[in-house]
């Protein structure tokens, strides 16, 4: 009876296990005593008994002490089998992991608040974390940050630019990344937001040049943006974090001699960071302002034309009006158009045009007037007048659009001694009345039966055979291109490894870097045919992701991922040995073959 309840219990036990899940959370940090500017990675594990449908990240922002300069998360999966009382009990165990990069802001001790994690409606909370940072910043002379303003004093509504600027030496073993600059752009807008209106200059691309730093040569890569305080005051930007990598070669293994270097040292790639000086730029607020100020702050200028010159009374003509600025849009401003004394005014078209410079951003207003003179002789138009600040001289100025003399001729019709013209609401009244005369349409004599018609039998059918034909069409195009694809991914394998085959051939004459790039390209190639995704442009955390969306994460996969990874570092590294470019063939070779295997083992199982 004992032995009857003992395995019922068991079985209770065992059924219930995936029904509800165990999860353990805790946070670490590699580190909890670095240097000003030294980044520090903190990792919260979350370990469950089964799969979670719904988790949330904990959330960790930047404070006075630190900044969080980027986040990422991973999962993973393991499970075991073991025998409990003669029956096979299987344990589950996935692994959800959380990194953050954080970087301390200056010295001494501040506490990592205990993060929350909410997974499947409850919350799991980790214990605090002390971090100690000491006052010696970390400098590292191969990579320097930078932040520079054009003018540290602005006028509230004048445009200003701030650079950033990252100086790498040349061939030192250091390399810039696409996380640091994106999330460089991220806190410096965050610092902007609370007191300037701020926007990037060629958000579409880095600049870079050389530039001689204390004597020595780098490799500047910069990065604009036009700033426009919104009040004033004295705010700062910075320090501004920027992630790099630091690469060096890892230890040679004594077995790389015997089996021909086919596992290599590699080049392993250590995320660092280096920290901005700090840019404090005061905000003055502008002097009482005349009474026609149009609320524009810059250096501008003012161009108008009317076209035709001379014209009969009644008929239109065009007043252009032109306004240029250093400046946006939003802070430009609009043109009012002084009274016309014997003009009947039309609302007018306004353009706008934006361009981007190094100097900033330039805004071109033109406004088109249709404008049409009612009284015969000679008229005048303006002068035209625009009121904006100069803040380089301090005070507001008048720009003044000189028009010439309209001559206006008799018209066709007069009444009197004087010409009476339709003013602009007759005119829209005439418009509305306007009809168009219509006559009836010529309809011949139909049948009443024209079913007996014999062209009708023979259109009849014709709607249901084009729909038909149409859904076999698209139904065969679905099968040539499923077939297609897996035509395609069936002789990935073996295309990628000829591919390698002929590239081996060819590693004589490349250099490691154009080596590794070719190798680059094939996997990719590979990896889009076989699997269905376009493996080209993703990151190493989506290519994770892709496996297993496609159940394919396993040793193999991350395998693949980090070998992509090694290919991506020699691509880029200053300097790789000539080895390295033979060595990664046969490693290509075997992650590939290796990724095969772990694919057919799974369709079999």
């Amino acid at each position: 009876m004992k032995a009857l309840h003992g395995g019922i219990l068991i079985g209770i036990l065992v059924a219930a296990g995936p029904a509800s899940a165990t999860v353990t959370f805790s946070i670490s940090a590699d580190k909890t005593r670095a240097a000003v500017g030294e980044q520090i990675i903190l990792t919260a594990r979350a370990v469950s008994t089964k799969k979670l449908d719904d988790i949330k990240p904990p959330s960790l922002q930047s404070t006075g002490d630190y900044t969080v300069a980027r986040t990422s998360q991973n999962q993973s999966q393991s499970s075991s089998v073991t025998l409990v009382n003669g029956k096979m009990v299987q344990k589950v165990e996935v692994t959800y992991l959380f990194y953050y990069f954080i970087v301390p802001k200056k010295p001494g001790a501040f506490r990592i608040p205990p993060l929350k994690l909410v997974a499947d409606s409850k919350t799991y909370s980790a214990q605090p974390i002390t971090i100690t940072a000491t006052d010696k910043p970390v400098v590292n002379p191969d990579m320097r940050v930078s932040l520079r303003d054009a003018k540290d004093r602005l006028y509230v509504g004048e445009q200003g630019i701030l650079t950033f600027e990252v100086a790498q030496k040349p061939n030192a073993p250091v390399k810039p990344t696409s996380q640091g600059f994106t999330a460089a752009v991220e806190a410096i807008d965050d610092a902007c937001a609370a007191a300037f209106s701020c926007s990037h200059l060629f958000a579409d691309r880095i600049t870079h040049n050389q530039k001689r730093i204390g004597g020595e040569m780098y490799i500047v890569f910069s990065l604009r943006f036009s700033i426009i305080p919104l009040k004033p005051g004295s705010f700062s930007i910075g320090p501004v974090p920027f992630e790099y990598q630091q690469l060096e070669r890892g230890r040679r293994d004594p077995f790389d001699d015997f089996f021909g270097g086919f596992f290599g040292g590699g080049i392993r790639a250590t995320p660092e960071t280096a920290l901005t000086n700090t840019v404090t730029i005061t905000a003055v607020a502008l002097p009482p302002p005349p009474r026609d100020f149009s609320g524009a702050v810059g250096t501008f200028s003012l161009d108008a034309s009317v076209d035709p010159r001379e014209l009969p009374a009644g008929e239109p003509a065009t007043l252009s009006i032109t306004l240029r600025g250093s400046t946006r849009p939003g802070n430009m401003g609009d043109h009012t158009l002084p009274s016309l004394d014997g003009f009947e005014v039309f609302s007018p078209e306004k353009h706008t045009h934006v361009d981007t410079t190094a100097q900033g951003i330039k805004t071109r207003q033109t406004y088109k007037y249709l404008i049409v003179p009612q009284v015969e002789g000679t008229q005048p138009v303006g002068p035209l007048t625009w009121v904006y600040f100069d803040p380089d001289a301090g005070m507001y100025k008048t720009l003044t659009g000189k028009l010439p003399e309209i001559t206006v001729t008799r018209g066709t019709k007069a009444t009197g001694g004087r010409t009476r013209y339709l003013t602009q609401e007759e005119i829209r009244e005439v418009g509305s009345d306007i009809r168009y005369i219509k006559t009836p349409p010529k309809l011949r004599h139909q049948s009443d039966k024209p079913y007996q018609n014999p062209l009708f039998f023979i259109l009849y059918p014709l709607p249901f055979v084009f729909a038909l034909f149409s859904f076999l069409y698209k139904r065969q195009a679905r099968l040539r291109e499923r077939d297609a694809a897996r035509i395609l991914s069936s002789r990935a394998y073996r295309t990628a490894l000829k591919r390698l085959d002929r590239l081996g051939k060819e590693a004589g004459s490349l250099s490691p870097r154009d080596a590794a790039a070719r190798q680059y390209d094939i996997l990719e190639d590979y990896l889009t045919q076989r699997f269905g995704f376009a493996a080209a442009g993703k990151t190493l955390d989506e290519l994770r992701a892709e496996f297993a969306a496609r159940g394919a994460d396993g040793p193999a996969a991350s395998e693949m991922v980090g070998f992509i990874e090694e290919l991506d570092t020699v691509r880029f590294a200053p300097s790789v040995p000539a080895g390295d470019a033979v060595r990664n063939l046969h490693k290509a070779r075997a992650v590939v073959a290796g990724l095969e295997k772990q694919i057919k083992a799974r369709r079999r199982s």
